[in-house]
């Protein structure tokens, strides 16, 4: 992917704590967003927690989680125009007759891609899917010869759903637009004895040329 000219829409992640103050994840509407992290100080025993060190880890982790997560299935509002997304995204080029893919079905997805995308291309796919085709995949995180990226936020093997991409990626633009801001919050949780942080950031995604990219897409279960 490259972080290079930025789509139509302009997004910004809005990452928030659960009650226990492990960061999450979610996409708002008016794509105004924000990651937090409390932390809660005791006179005298926090000297030696390097706390610049974890703000930056848990920002670090949830911004790159819902990146992820974005620019592979974002449908365009208020979030990127993901890969996987049906309008905007990747070409679908093969449907499959249920939810079982065989050497045949990646054959003809890798197939379906023009011979100068195929230079430069990879697979993107769900750990599950990986492993229900192990015995296909003929070497280790390759299929087929081609390298493979699994995700998390890749869909799962599952009816009338998107199953894997495979193609060019670096035609996927990243826009990002500013730097990343850092708030605290000193007076919102000091009832509790703590301090919040919040950072926020604004990105955008898009697939510039989409038959770079082909899906393979699995049909109406049995």
């Amino acid at each position: 992917m490259d972080r290079g000219r930025r789509g139509a829409d302009l997004w910004r992640r809005d990452l928030r704590p659960d009650r226990s103050g492990r960061t999450q994840a979610a996409c708002g509407g008016e794509g105004d967003g924000r990651a937090s992290v409390r932390q809660r100080f005791q006179s005298g025993k926090h000297n030696a927690f390097n706390l610049e060190n974890y703000i930056i880890t848990q920002f670090g982790k949830a911004l790159g989680n819902a990146e992820e997560d974005a620019f592979l299935n974002g449908d365009g509002t208020g979030k990127p125009l993901g890969i996987f997304a049906e309008t905007g995204g990747g070409q679908t080029a093969v449907t499959l007759s249920g939810v079982k893919l065989g050497t045949d079905d990646i054959l003809t997805l890798i197939y379906a891609l023009k011979r100068p995308y195929r230079k430069n291309a990879s697979f993107i796919l769900n750990d599950q899917t990986l492993a229900a085709i192990r015995n296909q995949a003929g070497e280790p995180d390759r299929i087929c010869g081609y390298e493979v990226h699994t995700s998390a936020y890749a869909p799962a093997l599952e009816a009338n759903k998107a199953v894997m991409a495979f193609g060019d990626f670096s035609y996927y633009n990243i826009g990002d637009r500013g730097t990343r801001s850092v708030q605290i919050l000193r007076e919102l949780f000091a009832g509790n004895g703590m301090i919040g942080y919040v950072a926020k950031e604004r990105v955008d995604g898009k697939l510039v040329l989409p038959e770079a990219v082909q899906i393979m897409k699995a049909g109406a279960s049995a």
